[in-house]
């Protein structure tokens, strides 16, 4: 997931690029960082909750690509809810995080 969302802002960042539209460097900058941060699973609760504040902004901002919007918050707040994943540089430095559910008759 965290592959797709960071190939989703690669490809925005080019159609910034391409001169389609008329960005500023900010932004530009700011999808190229996030996307990088979100391929090699860096900070990825951090950077998806920026993905996802950009993209709702952008979906109430901007009259076009409406879905293309709705579709990367969908996918950067599921990256921020569910965490980086076992391949990323998060699992690395800070270590994989499991979560056990016991069920309840272990609990007596």
């Amino acid at each position: 997931m965290r592959v797709v969302a960071a190939l989703a802002f690669a490809s925005r960042v080019m159609t910034l690029l391409s001169g389609q539209f008329a960005p500023t460097d900010t932004a530009v900058v700011f999808q190229a960082v996030v996307g990088i941060l979100l391929f090699i699973g860096l900070l990825t609760p951090v950077a998806g909750m920026l993905a996802a504040t950009v993209e709702c902004w952008n979906l109430f901002a901007q009259a076009d690509e409406i879905w293309s919007h709705a579709f990367l918050a969908t996918i950067a707040v599921a990256l921020m809810l569910l965490g980086p994943g076992a391949w990323s540089l998060d699992a690395r430095l800070f270590g994989l995080r499991r979560i056990d559910i016991r069920d309840h008759q272990s609990r007596r």
